[in-house]
């Protein structure tokens, strides 16, 4: 106590309303403790004694309950606190205690608001505010929210400290919060029809930004499962405002039994039709009942708060009326619209005979609305004060009273009354004793949800069985033990049958109960419900004075930005993107730090900085209170006295609420319809229910003296009343005037009030115009324009402001700056300037001597011939572009190849495009090429010489200047002129190179000197310049992409690419396969290729096809081709010689698997090295220079393969190559070793010589070679291959001769079956000729002609099939050609076609329509077409 006295009396200057923490000595706001108003100085004491017993109760990590500013205790029923009864149904959480209560599942009647954590210690305050009352009836709702904000804070309850407070529904409404230091919090659960009222009055923050947050966060929208009235009720003008919590709507409940013993039928679902159940059907039935039971027992209805204004105006939109209407002349004036003759009827017929006739009561049995001298008033009164119609409400819960007989309205499903017991008869039997779970468990139908339990009554039964969302439990009346069901439907309850057992048990279920509920009359149902609503301080957050981009700060490292935030006095938050941009109206924004790249810092008040934390606190206690899959908003609907699912559409779909007996609140949460609806919701909507014009209307209609016309006039009276705008004549002391924005009289400064407002507000004070001023708070209908000279160029001016140097304001919203050549001065007009000057930065300056301008010119280019300079600007640009074109050929650039080919005995290389090399050189011409795929194209250390033989080609020299005569065959790479031959051997145009350079570099230097020497004003001459270089970029980057294109528009790149599309098709994502066997390559794949390539491989061998065709078809893959096209099992292994010709290889293949499969013969598996090796991985398939782990070996080896197919030639050039004999080898090898290995086939283009496929001169001079051929002479490109297969042939027993004796024997038995094939033949033709009778025609000339022919060797061509060649010999009558002659004829058929014999199904190219083919001579251009040699095709 003497410490605190010092505190409060010596000289420390403690700041009224504070009080001064003793640990720490800072001051505190004591609007920080809770729930206590500001102080004086000298009640600090006071402050500190009760600032320290709060600090030592709010230590404990429980709520703790407090009435205003008494303190009432952490959960203990010692300390008043008692258990919510439906506590027990709570989803359960880890941090719960089962000993101890706690917040969650107890709460205090008592209690004004509840906190939770530290005061003392905490450095955040949480606040949260909601209307519903703390009892059994409503305290789910508080105990959801206590357990959310616990399951949220718990674990920073010394950073956070919450406060929780019930302030009812009217400080809901009209409570003033986050202004003049009043309490701001964090959420508020709001009332539907109250959330205008705040919306006007700018209290509520929009919630749009943090939906889209949510969106990116989660990829779903939130408002996806918001229920379809929410868009009316949340969403104003396209903002989103709240977020649906607890629904809201009324329910009619009728006693069937009552109406069937009367033979009156059930209103809908359950027989009357929908469109005859109307209002007055109700009071129909309503009256009937009342006349039988007794007075007020058809119809029971409460008149709390505004009941009969939501069943009046439910009544009304069903008969097509509206709350309030506009006129199109005052659009925001709105007046009462009830006063209809349809709504007088609805008054008449339900209301009027209702009370008249006695069918009504309160549910107690009373009267409906509460007699006495308000209710006087009321009826007689006017005008009637404005409580007055508030004290007649009559709140009584007739649930709990007797049983109704009739019909009555709740406010959701309700607890009592929900079940009946299930009589035994022909629906339901009852269900006898301690067999029944086990009776149970074994049905199909109903599900047990709890163990039977003793010492329930029926009705604790009742409540466990909603609280379990069951319908049914069994009741042993003895014991008192209950179970708990979920039967669902009511024919299951059929499927209980009786059983034998001691004691009877009976069945109670909502399926038996004789309380239904029954669709709301008319078309609609009353809906509204509760939201979570966020809100914000009054003042806007601004940035004042500079752009908001500038309001931003970047600098590379944080601590840049803090230190710079620090010494403005600022805090510095680099997190949160949405405030970043926003200061304190009073502050300016200040520079950027720096232009770095790094991490972006905003520097912002502690005012802005403190709300920034404040809004994201109460986006994250909305999200978990709202969150679907965590119970708070499922038990504060679900566990009230009044039950009703939750407002999200998801739970709304889901079980239980599909089941039949949640159909009728679903229903009318569907058809809800809100009182205000279809109106825009007014802000005025709060106080109009709490005066209730309509529930004076409705007492003065029915007992009073006067017309129903009459008695709603009067109520539209207070309702207009309610709605009048201010009286703009003294509205300085008008209240209707207030602006609930600031709570000031009239519109602020810089705004007026609309024409057609009904008073101050956020909407109706309009900015002023561009061009226009309001300096003070005002009511006037419009703003004072802007004086002569002077000018406001945005809206909301407060004052005018006059123009700076070089402007003039014509008119009042905006200065216009003075044209060139123009001056002006203090925002006077503007003045030309005299002739002989120029506007130079709003002064009028002299030309230079010896110029002259005319007067207003606008600038120093007026003073000079300004013709000149136009000319020496375009031919700047002309030449400095053409200088840029002749530059890079000055250089060398490359030029792609198109060709290179040998043509009588000399190298030619054919471009794309001209080469621009001059055929009169006087120099030497020296030329590089690379990228041919030809090493000695490519690696030659010196330049070829090259002279002109075409504008697009060129002979290829050597050293010595001597015609190259090697053989070298490309189709792609690169050729560049080497420098400095390029000056004097390349020509654009028709100039050399080195005279046109320096020519072009001459004149644009000179135009350069010129525009110098004429520019007065060097700044139009560095943005010439400037406009030049970036001209020159550009043609710089054009001339770039042509060049590099053209490299993509060789022949065989674009043969390239149209094949690679056609293999994507057929063979879309290739895979690596394993070496050896499992790579072989089709007969028909290898023809695809060669046909679609043969006008560019025509005679050139292996050599031209593995590096133009086959590598860049495989570059992307880095894969063999046989694994692009497919890749198949080996059924022959390949032995050949690279320096074949291509077609002669393809040919002999094909001749090969025509004999092995006739009509199949595209499908026969070949291993060729160069298809079926990885050509980018050739170390690896060589076996890293083992040859037995080569893939050679293992396809050879394979038990697949048949044997080895070896291509030769007429000079037998397999066997000269150390691979082939190694190849041979191991042929010679496996022959022995395998009985179905069939050895060494030997292929020649006419056919394999072991079937007899060769002719007789091709066979002996292949014998003749071999006979004369030693395999040890075989060579290899390295010397170490040849040491290692000689190695090997010599480890075989007998060594070379043994080998050598291996493929003699191989030709000598292709000899003997040539011989005995051509005898043969030779009979059969003989037979034929003696057959031929002597009157028939003879054959054909041209057949006979060709017998000699066909003898000595082998025409190339597709046989004809055997039904075609019957089909020939029918129509030649008896006479029967043999088949050697059919073929002949077919062959000789197809020789005079033109074009391919197979289609281009892979590759169509133009070699078909005999277009040249590329690389033909001079002489053959000048000749004509020259025909290709056809390959056949063995198809």
């Amino acid at each position: 106590w003497t410490l605190s006295f010092q505190v409060a009396e010596t000289s420390l200057h403690v700041p009224a309303g504070t009080f001064t923490r003793i640990t720490g000595g800072s001051h505190v706001p004591l609007q920080d403790l809770p729930m206590l108003p500001a102080l004086g100085s000298w009640q600090v004491l006071f402050a500190i004694q009760l600032c320290t017993a709060s600090a030592a109760s709010a230590a404990s990590k429980q709520w703790t309950a407090w009435h205003h500013s008494e303190e009432l205790g952490p959960p203990s029923p010692d300390n008043g606190w008692e258990r919510l009864k439906r506590s027990n149904s709570f989803q359960s959480f880890d941090w719960e205690n089962a000993t101890e209560p706690n917040g969650y599942r107890f709460y205090h009647p008592d209690a004004t608001h509840y906190t939770l954590g530290n005061l003392s210690t905490a450095e955040e305050r949480v606040e949260v505010w909601h209307p519903y009352s703390e009892s059994q009836a409503d305290g789910a709702v508080g105990a959801a929210f206590r357990g959310a904000l616990y399951n949220l804070y718990k674990d920073n309850l010394t950073t956070f400290h919450i406060n929780l407070t019930n302030p009812s529904w009217p400080a809901i409404a009209q409570a003033e919060i986050c202004r003049n230091g009043k309490s701001c919090p964090n959420v508020m659960l709001i009332g539907t029809s109250q959330l205008p009222g705040r919306h006007a009055s700018l209290n509520v923050q929009s919630l749009d930004s943090f939906l889209e947050q949510h969106v990116a966060k989660t990829l779903q929208r939130l408002e996806d499962d918001f229920p379809a009235g929410a868009l009316y009720d949340y969403n104003f003008q396209g903002v989103w405002l709240g977020i649906p919590f607890m629904a809201d709507t009324r329910l009619l409940r009728f006693n069937k039994t009552t109406l069937q013993n009367m033979g009156s039928e059930l209103p809908p679902p359950y027989g009357m039709n929908p469109r005859e159940w109307t209002w007055t059907k109700l009071a129909d039935l309503a009256c009937n009942i009342s006349r039988r039971h007794g007075n007020g027992t058809g119809l029971n209805m409460v008149s709390d708060w505004d009941e009969d204004f939501k069943l009046a105006m439910l009544m009304a939109q069903d008969a097509g009326n509206v709350l309030t209407q506009t006129d199109h002349r005052y659009p925001e004036e709105h007046f009462c619209a009830l006063n209809t003759k349809s709504f007088r009827r609805v008054v008449d017929e339900f209301w009027k005979r209702i009370f008249q006739e006695q069918c009504v009561s309160a549910p107690d049995g009373s009267g409906y609305w509460a007699s006495g001298p308000a209710f006087d008033e009321v009826l007689r009164g006017m005008p009637v004060r404005k409580r007055a119609a508030m004290e007649i409400s009559k709140y009584s819960n007739g649930d709990k009273g007797q049983h109704p007989l009739g019909f009555f309205f709740t406010t959701g499903i309700s607890r009592t009354f929900a079940t009946g017991q299930c009589q035994e008869g022909p629906e339901v039997d009852l269900v006898a004793g301690s067999e029944v779970q086990e009776e149970l468990g074994d049905s199909k139908s109903c599900s047990v949800l709890r163990e039977k339990e003793g010492n329930h009554s029926v009705s604790s039964c009742e409540e466990l069985l909603l609280d379990l969302d069951g319908d049914t439990f069994a009741y042993n009346a003895s014991s008192g033990e209950c179970l708990l069901l979920a039967c669902n439907e009511p024919w299951k309850l059929r499927l209980l049958k009786k059983s034998a057992a001691k004691e009877t048990m009976q069945l109670h279920s909502t399926l038996c109960s004789e309380i239904l509920y029954a669709n709301a009359p008319g078309k609609y149902s009353f809906a509204a419900g509760a939201g979570l609503m966020m809100p914000k301080p009054a003042t806007a957050f601004i940035c004042k004075g500079e752009d908001m981009a500038e309001c931003r700060f970047y600098a590379a490292q944080n601590e840049t930005c803090h230190g710079r935030c620090r010494a403005e006095g600022l805090d510095c938050d680099g997190g949160s993107s949405h405030v970043s941009h926003v200061f304190l109206e009073e502050e300016v924004c200040s520079g950027t730090i720096s232009s770095g790249t790094g991490a972006m810092c905003a520097c912002i008040s502690p005012e802005m900085a403190r709300e920034q934390r404040r809004q994201s606190e109460a986006w994250r206690i909305m999200m978990e209170l709202a969150d679907p899959k965590k119970p708070w908003i499922l038990q504060a609907n679900m566990k009230k006295d009044a039950i009703l699912p939750p407002p999200v559409s998801s739970i709304l779909e889901s079980p239980p609420f599909t089941s039949e007996r949640w159909h009728p609140a679903r229903l009318a949460l569907r058809q809800g319809m809100p009182s205000q609806y279809p109106n825009k919701p007014l802000a005025e909507f709060s106080r109009i229910k709490h005066e209730k014009p309509l529930r004076v209307a409705l007492v003065r209609a029915i007992y009073g003296n006067m017309s129903t016309e009459q008695a709603i006039n009067d109520g539209c009276a207070i309702l207009d009343q309610a709605l009048a705008p201010c009286n703009r004549k003294n509205w300085q002391d008008d209240p209707r005037c207030t602006n609930p924005v600031d709570g000031l009289q009239g519109c602020p400064g810089g705004t007026f009030l609309a024409q057609c407002a009904v008073a101050p507000g956020a909407d109706s004070c309009k900015e002023c115009d561009a061009g226009r001023f309001q300096p003070d708070r005002n009511i006037n209908a419009s703003c004072e324009k802007c004086p002569p000279g002077r000018f406001y160029p945005e809206s909301g001016g407060v004052m005018c402001q006059l123009c700076d140097d070089g402007f003039e304001a014509p008119s009042p919203f905006g200065c216009t700056k003075c044209q060139s050549g123009w001056t002006s001065k203090g925002g006077q007009r503007c003045e030309r300037c005299p002739a002989g000057t120029f506007e130079n930065n709003n002064t009028c300056s002299s030309c230079p001597r010896g110029t002259h301008s005319e007067a207003g010119s606008p600038d120093a280019r007026f003073c000079e011939m300004r013709n000149i300079v136009i000319l020496y600007s375009v031919l700047l640009v002309v030449f400095s572009t053409a200088l840029m074109l002749v530059v890079p050929i000055a250089l060398g650039r490359s030029i792609p190849v198109q060709d290179i080919y040998m043509e009588d005995g000399c190298v030619v290389v054919k471009t794309v495009g001209p080469h621009r090399i001059m055929a009169w050189s006087p120099v030497k011409i020296k030329v590089m090429l690379w990228g041919t795929g030809h090493s000695e194209l490519d690696s030659r250390c010196r330049p070829f010489g090259a002279r002109v033989r075409h504008r697009e080609e060129f002979w290829l020299l050597d050293e010595d200047g001597y015609f190259l005569d090697t053989a070298m065959h490309a189709s792609m790479g690169s050729v560049r002129v080497c420098c400095p031959y390029t000056v004097f051997c390349t020509v654009p145009g028709h100039l050399p190179v080195g005279m046109l350079l320096p020519a072009l570099v001459g004149a644009t230097g000179f135009i350069i000197w010129e525009l110098r020497a004429s520019y007065i004003d060097k700044d139009l001459l560095w943005g010439t310049l400037l406009s030049l270089g970036l001209s020159l970029v550009t043609a710089t980057a054009l001339h770039s992409y042509l060049w590099f294109s053209s490299f993509q528009l060789t022949p065989i790149a674009q043969r390239h690419q149209r094949f690679r599309q056609r293999l994507r098709q057929l063979h879309p994502k290739p895979q690596p396969c394993s070496r050896g066997p499992d790579r072989a390559i089709a007969a028909g794949k290898l023809w695809d290729l060669f046909d679609c390539y043969q006008d560019f491989i025509r005679h050139r061998t292996m050599h031209y096809v593995a590096a133009n065709i086959l590598l860049p078809l495989t570059e992307p893959e880095q894969l063999s081709y046989a694994e692009i096209v497919g890749p198949s099992t080996v059924q022959w292994f390949v032995s050949h010689f690279w320096g074949m010709a291509f077609k002669d290889f393809i040919s002999s293949l094909c001749k090969h698997a025509e004999g092995e499969y006739y009509f199949n013969w595209r499908s026969v598996a070949f291993w060729v090295c160069s298809f079926s090796n990885n050509q980018w991985n050739v170390r690896q398939e060589l076996g890293n220079g083992d040859p037995f782990r080569s893939s050679f070996y293992l396809a050879l080896c394979s038990p697949s393969c048949k044997g080895t197919a070896m291509i030769l030639d007429e000079a037998a050039m397999p066997l000269t190559r150390s691979w082939c004999l190694f190849e041979v080898l191991q042929t010679c090898y496996l022959t022995g070793e395998r009985d179905d290995f069939e050895g060494l086939l030997l292929c020649t283009p006419t056919g394999v010589l072991q079937h007899g496929g060769a002719g007789v001169d091709a066979a002996v001079g292949l014998a003749k070679r071999l006979s004369e051929l030693s395999l040890e002479d075989a060579t290899a490109a390295q010397a170490e291959d040849k040491a290692m297969i000689d190695d090997c042939v010599q480890s075989l027993c007998g060594g070379f001769p043994v080998v050598d004796k291996f493929v003699r024997d191989s030709i000598k038995e292709v000899l003997l079956k040539v011989r005995s094939s051509l005898e043969g033949e030779f009979e059969q033709l003989v037979e034929a000729l003696d057959r031929l009778p002597t009157s028939r025609s003879c054959l054909p000339a041209i057949v006979m002609s060709s017998l000699s022919f066909a003898r000595s060797c082998s025409i190339a061509g597709p046989p004809s099939s055997e039904l075609e060649g019957d089909v020939g010999s029918q129509r030649q009558g008896s006479l029967e050609v043999p088949r050697p002659l059919r073929r002949l004829q077919d062959d000789l058929v197809q020789d005079t076609a033109k074009g391919h014999v197979l289609g281009h199904a892979l590759c169509p190219h133009d070699a078909v329509s005999g277009a040249e083919p590329l690389g033909n001579t001079r002489s053959q251009r000048e000749k004509g077409p020259v025909t290709q040699s056809r390959i056949a095709s063995p198809s």
